[in-house]
């Protein structure tokens, strides 16, 4: 996991660690994620390049996780680049911690399809106009005058 030290790439690597280290042959594998895994977010494209089998979008779950979630599937043979699987779940929660069996009566499902966003190429049309990055200007210089101590010693 070297090459694994930002911490929203971390859970991929995690992923494809015990896909290829653990997972038994013909095995299915599930995490919960950060739903960026599954938006438009760059760091996430060679992850999502490996395809998925089913989405569980959680999105529109309240209150569940501090950060928005999703629940990523994947099973060899099963595997969609685009178009995947996705179901789109829908809940006011009552309280933030609770079983599945006490949240199901809220919890609506409703059928959607993931698509992720390729290649992405635009690029700004001052591009061509700037020769350096975001920077402040105008500058201000400060000087700073020291006062003048009066010390017994």
């Amino acid at each position: 996991m070297s090459n694994c030290s930002h911490r929203w790439t971390f859970l991929p690597c995690l992923w494809f660690t015990v896909e290829t280290n653990y997972l038994r042959e013909g095995g299915t594998i599930a995490f919960v994620m950060p739903r960026s895994v599954i938006t438009g977010a760059k760091q996430h494209r060679p992850f999502q390049a490996r395809g998925l089998t089913r989405v569980l979008d959680l999105l529109r779950v309240h209150p569940l996780f501090n950060v928005p979630s999703c629940v990523l599937i994947r099973r060899p043979g099963e595997v969609f680049m685009n178009n995947i699987p996705t179901t789109d779940y829908q809940a006011r929660l009552p309280a933030h911690q609770m079983s599945l069996t006490e949240a199901q009566p809220y919890l609506q499902d409703l059928p959607a399809a993931t698509h992720f966003v390729g290649e992405v190429t635009v690029t700004s049309p001052y591009r061509d106009k700037f020769k350096q990055g975001a920077t402040l200007v105008p500058r201000n210089l400060c000087f700073v005058k020291t006062a003048p101590t009066t010390s017994p010693w």
